[in-house]
């Protein structure tokens, strides 16, 4: 047997080795869009090629393009390409599997967002028809991170979520109206959400929907871990503070075992003029999440013990 020495330093070995064995984690998909000559497209540049997205589209209605922020949004300094979705209307909603999907079972999708408009946009994973997941990053609108069984009926196509279903059901927040469906619901204001100083609405009887920017000057970092049965889901400003590697605690963490295997896609309701950016999706090992602050911890904790 080790003794208490030899046990602390087996622990220290395998910490180690799980930081090495999950920052090497392996892209499988990635849409930088910039071009189908681009050397960060994975498999190949048309993943780039917004034609490939709406060959793939649910919604007719919903309409993907390419957007210089140079050109287009000069006011934001933000340099490079983004996917933009240039539809208006609750009758646009809809899901869009991503071109050349991979089998998405275990692993991480990570993206960019930003926004010229109210409505949310959120990423669909191990889906099969109209079974699967899907995250609602909310924002002006729906003030709220959400995960949905899609078998519940929602995400529709052509129906926002606070618009009543075919049964009068609704699939927004429980304060507008009641009796919302979801797995998993955070209201961003209380999870101190806020963007450039602007606090997301909605707490304590204040409504101030509709305080967050929408100038594309201030994107939105997203990112869902499913590994077997967990789901971890981040949602955050990319400021300042903003730390790939520090993520801290995700704002949703369940465990659900409905949905294990299938593709993943992007959907939208009425997201207007909405900007997407650097949709990466990892394999099962996933990205170290804030590794080198478990590290330490775990690391303190030894010597603590001693």
């Amino acid at each position: 047997m080790l003794d208490m020495k030899g046990l602390k330093l087996f622990i220290v070995i395998m910490l180690c080795f799980t930081v090495i064995v999950q920052s090497s984690a392996k892209v499988v998909w990635r849409a930088d869009f910039e071009g189908r000559e681009s050397r960060h497209a994975i498999p190949n540049g048309r993943v780039n090629d917004p034609a490939h997205w709406n060959r793939n589209v649910e919604n007719p209605a919903t309409i993907w393009d390419i957007t210089s922020y140079r050109q287009d949004w000069p006011a934001t300094r933000r340099k490079g390409n983004g996917l933009i979705q240039l539809a208006e209307g609750c009758t646009t909603s809809g899901n869009t599997p991503i071109p050349e999907s991979p089998r998405f079972r275990d692993g991480t999708i990570e993206l960019e967002m930003s926004w010229n408009d109210d409505d949310s946009v959120g990423v669909t994973f191990r889906t099969s028809g109209d079974r699967g997941y899907l995250v609602v990053f909310g924002y002006n609108e729906t003030i709220a991170l959400m995960l949905h069984d899609l078998r519940r009926g929602c995400a529709e196509p052509g129906l926002c979520l606070s618009e009543p279903r075919a049964d009068g059901k609704h699939c927004d927040e429980p304060a507008w109206p009641p009796g919302g469906e979801w797995i998993e619901m955070v209201l961003l204001a209380d999870v101190g959400f806020e963007v450039d100083g602007k606090k997301a609405g909605h707490r304590g009887g204040v409504d101030n929907r509709g305080i967050l920017p929408q100038d594309h000057k201030h994107p939105l970092y997203g990112r869902i871990q499913a590994i077997g049965r967990q789901i971890d889901i981040w949602y955050m400003p990319m400021d300042k503070k903003f730390d790939r590697g520090k993520l801290g605690k995700p704002m949703i963490s369940v465990r659900d075992s409905k949905y294990l295997s299938g593709q993943v896609g992007i959907w939208h309701e009425s997201w207007s003029n909405g900007i997407i950016d650097n949709l990466t999706i990892t394999d099962a090992k996933g990205f170290a999440v804030d590794s080198q602050g478990k590290l330490a911890t775990e690391w303190g904790a030894i010597k603590a013990s001693k």
